[in-house]
């Protein structure tokens, strides 16, 4: 199973908590979830944003996976392509909708949850 949970550092260093406090104050950070397909373009885009953020993010790798695959075809509402995107459990959707959800300023709040 490829599944792995992915820490960074925050851009001033230190640790993610310390990164968190950067980005959120004291806040939690949600539980971000990504499905992801190697060499994907998108699936880079969509990570290096939530790593930008300092965000604690699980990527599981489904292209090759097919209950993987299934699992998030299912949870996504029948989305098949790469990366699919949930945060908290929420369905955001792929790299296009993560990022327009920053630029509406609207991701951060939803990552402080």
């Amino acid at each position: 199973v490829a599944t792995s949970k992915v820490r960074y550092r925050s851009p001033r260093g230190g640790s993610l908590l310390e990164g968190a406090r950067f980005y959120f104050g004291d806040l939690n950070l949600a539980d971000v979830v990504i499905y992801t397909k190697p060499g994907c373009p998108y699936c880079f885009s969509a990570m290096s944003l939530l790593k930008k953020k300092g965000v604690d993010y699980t990527e599981i790798v489904a292209s090759n996976d097919p209950d993987k695959k299934a699992e998030m075809v299912e949870k996504s509402g029948g989305r098949m392509t790469f990366p699919q995107i949930f945060i908290d459990g929420q369905h955001i959707g792929g790299s296009d909708d993560i990022h327009a959800l920053d630029r509406d300023g609207k991701l951060d709040g939803l990552l402080a949850a």
